[in-house]
């Protein structure tokens, strides 16, 4: 959570899971939320370097997102080195 003057303005969720292929845990980073008002102050760019730094602490091997193909936000993952991964397609299946 992000919280300035005892109000929240942004969170993130991070649900374990692990990769069979490594063996290894790593979070999926699953929602990153900043208020409007306070975006583009440097509020999400903080949550992920505290993602980053729990899953350092805990020994994981990383941090998994997918964001929509326009995001804007993509810019902040680059710059905090999220690179994405040309070697895989993102398939979903609607019941």
């Amino acid at each position: 959570m992000c919280i300035i003057d005892e109000q929240l303005i942004g969170f993130t969720q991070l649900y374990p899971t692990l990769s069979s292929v490594s063996m290894e845990r790593y979070y999926i980073l699953n929602d990153l939320y900043v208020k409007l008002e306070h975006r583009g102050l440097g509020a999400a760019s903080l949550l992920l370097k505290h993602c980053q730094e729990w899953s350092k602490k805990h020994n994981y091997k990383g941090l998994s997102l997918e964001t929509a193909a326009d995001n804007p936000a993509q810019k902040v993952y680059e710059k905090l080195g999220w690179r994405q991964d040309p070697d895989t397609l993102h398939y979903f299946w609607s019941a």
